[in-house]
């Protein structure tokens, strides 16, 4: 298999999910898979995080009686290898150093080709990993905006959203 191996205490069947339903997500064209891999000197190459993106959009009702659609990229599968949990850059965290040196520079870039407003992600409704996606800079929806979309997938989930209009390199 060309998978490298992956172990999450938190998604648990993250390796499984490398293994068989990112091809099947990638084959339905619904998301694009990414992984990030580190290769010390010789050594086999290892899985750091993995995330997927695909499109969404978001909206709100302003004063105008029609909303206003908001092209996102939602970002989705954000998981972290166990392996590198002792991580230490730059005095932030494994995850956020991802999202700031892989995920938000892919977007952006993506951003300037299709005009994407926003990223998009359904968190856990757990506290840790809320103020997690909040200490990067997004926010959760209100609670309105968060039923109107809900879908079975992410019916427990919160509805979080990071405005790009916000990202500055120094980020």
């Amino acid at each position: 298999s060309c998978i490298l191996e992956f172990k999450s205490k938190r998604f648990s069947s993250g390796e499984s999910f490398l293994k068989e339903c990112s091809c099947y997500l990638d084959d339905e064209l619904r998301y694009a898979i990414y992984l990030v891999i580190i290769t010390y000197d010789d050594k086999k190459p290892e899985i750091v995080a993995y995330f997927a993106l695909s499109s969404s959009s978001v909206f709100w009702i302003t004063q105008s009686i029609y909303p206003t659609y908001n092209p996102c990229a939602e970002l989705s599968y954000f998981s972290l290898n166990d392996s590198f949990s002792t991580f230490e850059g730059h005095g932030i965290g494994l995850g956020r150093q991802i999202f700031i040196d892989f995920i938000l520079p892919t977007i952006i870039n993506i951003s300037k080709k299709i005009g994407i407003s926003y990223i998009t992600l359904f968190s856990l409704p757990n506290n840790k990993v809320i103020q997690a996606y909040k200490d990067m800079g997004f926010n959760l929806m209100p609670q309105e905006i968060e039923e109107y979309i809900r879908y079975y997938e992410v019916k427990n989930c919160k509805l979080m959203v990071y405005n790009l209009k916000d990202y500055s390199v120094e980020s």
